[in-house]
């Protein structure tokens, strides 16, 4: 009996799985839907893999930009407003910045904001962050805590896990341990929490 090919295993356990991973997946506490998500990934995919009319055909452009939009400054156009220092276009320009995305998209939000910058945030959820623990290491967080984003009692707040070293390995190859790379879990949730309350 031929052995199913990668695709069609992971159609398999898409549609009829019973294992660890789906069962984590549908679990109702998790934001949105992931597993409805990679259903519907995988069938765009299987669809696009098999189609047999204009196979090098380019797939649509969803992506364009034009800069001038947004209304970047010139080292000329820096103004003076509310005793802080706004940046950006003419006085018509609802916002010099529009970040896509309010979970890690708020930090450089905040941080531009803070800087004089009028800046917008779309989120077509609640920017609340996951209850899963990003990975990080403490180098790349103090960097928001010297950036005035976080205090440093906050950032320990928000760290809920640690651990050194870190192990690297791969097939066929000996293992490698380092410190202090990616080697702590933040709390999307309290992270967050903590910068909204920073907003300008």
């Amino acid at each position: 009996m031929a052995q199913p090919s990668a695709e069609e295993a992971l159609s398999h356990v898409l549609r009829n799985g019973t294992g660890v991973a789906r069962r984590v997946l549908s679990d109702p506490a998790i934001e949105g839907d992931p597993l409805a998500f990679l259903k519907a990934t995988e069938a765009y995919w299987k669809a696009l893999r098999h189609q047999q009319h204009e196979p090098h055909k380019k797939g649509p452009s969803v992506v364009t930009s034009n800069p001038s939009l947004l209304g970047l400054p010139k080292p000329s156009e820096a103004t003076s407003s509310g005793g802080g220092e706004r940046r950006g276009g003419s006085d018509g320009d609802a916002y010099d910045v529009i970040v896509c995305g309010g979970t890690l998209g708020l930090l450089p939000a905040l941080a531009l904001q803070q800087r004089g910058w009028r800046v917008a945030v779309v989120e077509r959820r609640l920017a609340e962050g996951r209850t899963q623990e990003w990975n990080s290491s403490r180098a790349e967080m103090q960097a928001f805590v010297d950036m005035g984003l976080l205090t440093a009692e906050e950032l320990e707040a928000a760290i809920v896990s640690e651990y050194n070293p870190v192990r690297v390995g791969f097939s066929g190859g000996d293992d490698i341990f380092v410190n202090d790379c990616l080697n702590i879990g933040v709390l999307p949730q309290s992270l967050l929490r903590f910068v909204r309350t920073r907003r300008v």
